[in-house]
């Protein structure tokens, strides 16, 4: 269960994770959610967000910090974090250089606190849905 306080923020999220490549049967995926809404609240170093994940989940601090670096080395292994760039606006993935756990969950924290940024995600996939619907019909 993540803290997110809202079920449509809490949806968006969970959907832009799955467009970046996050891949929910990696442990780190809950963790990634729960941190990106823990910090928009405390804006606490990494070492606190591990500490308080560890705590929720009975894991030390190593481990979750590890799996916070799996997840998202594996997303961006399969080439689909580089989409982030296009949602916010700006050149936050580099290809080729590794993303800081700490920048990926502050930058993602702000997006997601921002309500127009979630309007327009869940416009947007719902549009793409539509769309994609109407285009497998008409086969």
């Amino acid at each position: 269960m993540t803290i997110l306080d809202n079920a449509n923020t809490q949806k968006t999220l969970y959907s832009v994770l799955l467009t970046l490549g996050f891949q929910p049967t990696v442990a780190g995926f809950r963790y990634i959610e729960e941190s990106i809404a823990l910090f928009r609240d405390c804006h606490s170093s990494m070492r606190e967000l591990c500490e308080v994940l560890g705590e929720r989940y009975g894991k030390t601090i190593k481990a979750v910090s590890r799996d916070l670096c799996t997840a998202i080395k594996k997303a961006q292994a399969r080439g689909w974090l580089i989409r982030l760039n296009e949602m916010i606006g700006f050149e936050f993935i580099l290809p080729n250089e590794p993303v800081r756990i700490k920048s990926f969950v502050a930058v993602m924290s702000d997006f997601i606190s921002n309500k127009d940024f979630i309007s327009r995600v869940l416009i947007e996939r719902l549009a793409e849905i539509k769309a994609r619907e109407a285009y497998d019909i008409a086969d």
